[in-house]
């Protein structure tokens, strides 16, 4: 069942695939590939917070997975949560050390926590 829903996925059938794993899921909650899946189609349609919560649960039951890390700091950085995506980043490094997408979003992440800063006076100046 498990190769049809990463059929659909290839064929681009976000929706069919979507409902086929809002079922897998609920079968094999500890499917992190299916879990992987599923937030790929939420993510598709927009639906980061769901998404994120999917991409969490894989990389939770595959800490190896490396695309469900990366997947889960992009819905992380995408929502704001700089602390939680520098945390992933941390746990996605170690077994992929320098690789260029998460350090890249380490350097975003950075940028935008410090713009964060309290005294931080570039909404003055900028009018931001």
């Amino acid at each position: 069942m498990f190769e049809e829903n990463e059929a659909l996925v290839e064929q681009g059938k976000w929706d069919e695939a979507e409902a086929s794993l809002l079922l897998f899921v609920a079968d094999h909650p500890v499917h992190p590939k299916g879990h992987a899946l599923l937030g790929m189609c939420l993510g598709r349609k927009g639906d980061i917070d769901a998404a994120s919560v999917h991409f969490q649960r894989a990389w939770a039951l595959d800490p190896m997975d490396w695309g469900s890390g990366k997947n889960l700091l992009k819905c992380y950085e995408y929502m704001g949560r700089h602390k939680d995506g520098l945390e992933v980043a941390h746990g996605v490094l170690k077994n992929h050390p320098g690789d260029a997408d998460v350090t890249g979003a380490v350097d975003r992440i950075t940028a935008a926590m410090k713009s964060q800063e309290p005294g931080d006076d570039r909404e003055k100046v900028w009018g931001r």
